[in-house]
């Protein structure tokens, strides 16, 4: 599904979701106001005893990364703004950049380019939730 527990870690199983689950948010693979598998379904994808995604979940509702609905489920919350990488953002600008100027210097016309990287983005998202899927 959307990860795997390490058993071999010692960190709690509790807590590696709690970690993962942000992960996922904070990559915009989990997005505001999405449903998020029940306690039962994630347990059952993840084999582990119910109780460690329940606490897990009532971690992060605390926290304010996830909301209940009665009778609904758990909700990644619709206020939260995942948390930016800028030094990765950075990273993307200066590789796009270059890859600007290559196709330049190729002689690649602007729509064609342009159409390249809404394709290859697209596909990336349309990935992403597939693998929310899984």
């Amino acid at each position: 599904m959307l990860f795997h527990i390490d058993r071999k870690s010692n960190e709690p199983i509790y807590k590696q979701i709690i970690k993962k689950i942000r992960a996922l948010i904070q990559k915009n693979v989990l997005i505001p106001g999405e449903k998020i598998p029940s306690v039962g379904e994630l347990a059952t994808l993840l084999v582990v005893n119910p109780k460690y995604v329940f606490d897990a979940y009532c971690e992060l509702e605390k926290e304010g990364v996830l909301q209940i609905v009665n009778g609904k489920g758990y909700f990644v919350n619709t206020q939260i703004n995942p948390v930016k990488d800028e030094k990765k953002i950075l990273e993307i600008k200066i590789q796009l950049e270059a890859l600007i100027e290559e196709a330049y210097r190729l002689s690649l016309c602007e729509n064609e380019f342009t159409a390249w990287v809404h394709h290859y983005y697209h596909r990336a998202m349309q990935q992403n939730h597939t693998d929310l899927k899984d």
